[in-house]
Order: C-alpha cells, then sequence, then structure tokens
C-alpha cells in the first residue's frame, strides 16, 4: 500500500501535465487540493466539489479534481497573476486546514475551499507564493 505523501506525489505529478495541456510553457510554482467549504467535517467529501489550485509564472489555475480518485482534471477557471489580489478574496493559514477563498472573473460570488491536513504544507507554500498583501484589521 502507498503512503499519503507518495501518492499525493503522484497526484502533483499528474497536475503538471494539466498545467501544461492548459497553459502550454508554465512551469508548476505552487499548488495545493482544495475542497469546496463549509468545513472538512461538515459533511461527506463526495457531497462537496473537489479542486486543485496551480500558480505558475503567469497564471493562477483551478482544476477540477475527480470525486473517488482525486486525479486533477482539466483547468475550470483561469487567471492571470497580477489579478490575485481580486481572486483570492481571503487566505487563511489555520492552525488545521488552511482557507481560501476565492473568485474567478465570472463567478457570481466567491466560493471558500478548505484544505485537508495533509495538503498543508503544499498550501502554505501556495500562500506564501501568492504574495497577498497584509490584511488591516
Amino acid at each position: 500500500m502507498r503512503s499519503q505523501t507518495e501518492y499525493n506525489m503522484r497526484l502533483m505529478a499528474e497536475l503538471r501535465e494539466q498545467v501544461l495541456a492548459a497553459v502550454p510553457g508554465e512551469e508548476l510554482e505552487a499548488a495545493t487540493y482544495l475542497r469546496q467549504g463549509p468545513g472538512l467535517l461538515v459533511s461527506a467529501p463526495l457531497m462537496r466539489g473537489s479542486h486543485y489550485l496551480a500558480l505558475t509564472r503567469r497564471h493562477l489555475l483551478l482544476h477540477r479534481a475527480g470525486a473517488l480518485s482525486r486525479m486533477p482534471g482539466t483547468a475550470v477557471h483561469l487567471a492571470h497573476r497580477q489579478q490575485v489580489g481580486t481572486v483570492v478574496r481571503e487566505a487563511r493559514r489555520g492552525l488545521l486546514c488552511p482557507t481560501l477563498v476565492l473568485q474567478f472573473p465570472g463567478q457570481p460570488r466567491p466560493l471558500r475551499f478548505d484544505v485537508p491536513p495533509s495538503w498543508r504544507p503544499q498550501a502554505l507554500r501556495l500562500i506564501d507564493a501568492l504574495r497577498l498583501p497584509a490584511r488591516s484589521s
């Protein structure tokens, strides 16, 4: 049986291929697996959407994930890197599970995504790579 880390690495390799298919010539800088909110423990994961958020040098992409296999699929949203400040409405590092609130162009309302604990290191790398301005309280 494969470890969770090995499986996550396999998923990231597949995501790299999907990113190349969506934006040829781009290199994956950071990415993480997301589940659509309101929380990881509120409802069964199969009841909600699963996605991957990928950051390249010039783009931010949201890929749909398979319901059972979690394999990355085609990109469903794409935004230029300069739009990150408007797409990422909120990014909380969280003690256990980071949370991202995203609204891509054309979406009627922002969507909340939670990161499972096993993907926390990748999510923190992604949040750092986004270089979001600090929020004022």
